[in-house]
């Protein structure tokens, strides 16, 4: 699977949740993709609030990308962040079918400011 962002500043903030803070991650890319809507498919809110509230929400929420990705429902999943629910990642179903409809508009990497890793 590939996990994007709907911002460049999400995807930062994605990035930092993921670090231990002493590393500062070599050589990030930043790519800009393109995809239909007709290709996406959006979390239900509602389903989404009540995992989250889950002690357990970490693990629920995988095993609910699991079966998105056996189900070979769509392409993309648009979810909520858990970080910010507001705004959105898009998950890719890399073996899907269509991963052909994946537009990558361009590459360019990604310059952090050391300080985000302090």
């Amino acid at each position: 699977m590939l996990y994007a962002a709907e911002s460049i500043s999400l995807a930062t903030l994605e990035i930092l949740v993921h670090f231990d803070g002493l590393t500062v991650p070599p050589l990030l890319h930043l790519l800009h993709l393109n995809l239909p809507d007709k290709y996406i498919q959006e979390v239900d809110r509602t389903t989404f609030d009540k995992i989250r509230k889950r002690k357990d929400a970490e693990f629920a929420f995988k095993e609910e990308g699991e079966k998105w990705v056996k189900s070979g429902s769509s392409l993309a999943l648009k979810v909520p962040s858990i970080i910010i629910s507001q705004e959105y990642n898009v998950i890719i179903n890399t073996r899907h079918s269509d991963l052909s409809k994946l537009e990558k508009i361009k590459s360019e990497a990604l310059d952090l400011d050391t300080r985000l890793f302090k």
